[in-house]
């Protein structure tokens, strides 16, 4: 195997994607200024319940207020 070979299966790894995704989050939360353990534990908390597209897009950063992410 080449070592570009190695290195695509390596970076394409579903953990590797997990992570990303979980660092992608916590930067745009600090971004957005809010508290990124405050708005991960506001997403486990609604994100299950979820229903329709307004549901889903009420949690994006842009529709967050701050306060409701007071513990």
């Amino acid at each position: 195997m080449r070592p570009t070979d190695i290195s695509s299966v390596v970076l394409h790894s579903p953990r590797v994607t997990a992570s990303a995704n979980l660092y992608s989050l916590i930067e745009t939360a600090k971004a957005c200024g809010l508290d990124p353990y405050a708005y991960l534990r506001y997403l486990c908390i609604y994100l299950p319940i979820t229903t329709s597209v307004e549901d889903l897009e009420a949690l994006l950063f842009g529709n967050i207020d701050p306060k409701h992410l007071s513990v």
